[in-house]
């Protein structure tokens, strides 16, 4: 009967494996509730192993660590748990959300997924409020309720693939078109789906994107192994400019030193 008694625990290596790599990542979510249950669960699956696969596990939980980019506060697993429940049972929920200039709102929300994305996580759904699909971040919610509703979710919804796209469309200060003389599969491994949108174009890969920091883009388009042209902002032209004669100059001062350092002592001096 399940729940009544636990039949003698087998598993494989690589099952044993894929538990103690999963419990690391969940330690380094950064869960309040996470850190006692990790070792807990831990503790149990280590009393039950055998003497060979209990070595591994340990030396898993002690010398394996993972940057999961966690950059926002880690939400409470009880929001996490009941919106994940409430997107599985497809269930209407009631939210207290606090909008990132501290405004607070409550709507009502289909969840249609939750994810973890660039540090944060988010819930993805329709917010009845605004009638559109719109995601939330998990920390910034005050308070979820369970409501009576039900509803379906879109066939084939991505979760994580809108919630990408749902950020690379926030509007910034700055609009950005820029022609990228390359292929979509080489685009997308220096840029993922966040900075912006991929189009085919007849001479490569127009990417379209939004910005706060003309700089900060400027040197991501630094670091492409292929030409590109700024077709808008202006401003972006500056920035690119700026960058090359910061480059330049340090290539030029450090060329300098090299040189200084291969001269003889009075020569050396002298210079």
């Amino acid at each position: 009967m399940a729940g009544f008694k636990l039949p003698p625990m087998m598993l494989t290596d690589d099952e044993a494996l894929a538990l103690s790599v999963g419990l690391v990542a969940a330690r380094n979510l950064g869960f309040s509730e996470a850190a006692p249950a990790v070792a807990s669960a831990q503790s149990k699956l280590e009393r039950i192993l055998p003497a060979a696969l209990k070595k591994r596990v340990r030396a898993v939980n002690d010398t394996v660590r993972l940057d999961l980019m966690r950059h926002a506060p880690a939400p409470g697993g009880t929001v996490l748990a009941t919106l994940s429940a409430a997107a599985m049972a497809c269930q209407r929920v009631h939210l207290r959300y606090t909008a990132p200039g501290g405004v607070p709102s409550a709507r009502e929300l289909d969840p249609y997924g939750v994810a973890f994305h660039a540090g944060a996580w988010y819930v993805l759904g329709m917010c009845h409020l605004r009638s559109a699909i719109r995601s939330f971040r998990l920390d910034r919610v005050q308070q979820v309720e369970l409501r009576a509703a039900s509803f379906a979710r879109p066939v084939g919804v991505d979760v994580l693939s809108s919630l990408r796209q749902s950020v690379a469309k926030l509007a910034r200060k700055y609009q950005v078109e820029v022609l990228l003389h390359t292929d979509l599969a080489t685009a997308a491994i220096y840029f993922d789906d966040t900075i912006g949108m991929f189009d085919s174009a007849a001479n490569g890969v127009l990417l379209r994107s939004e910005t706060d920091d003309l700089d900060w883009f400027a040197a991501r388009l630094a670091a492409l192994p292929c030409d590109f042209e700024v077709r808008q902002p202006d401003a972006l032209r500056a920035s690119l400019l700026r960058l090359g004669e910061r480059l330049s100059r340090l290539a030029a001062i450090e060329s300098i030193d090299n040189t200084t350092d291969r001269l003889p002592p009075a020569a050396a001096a002298s210079a």
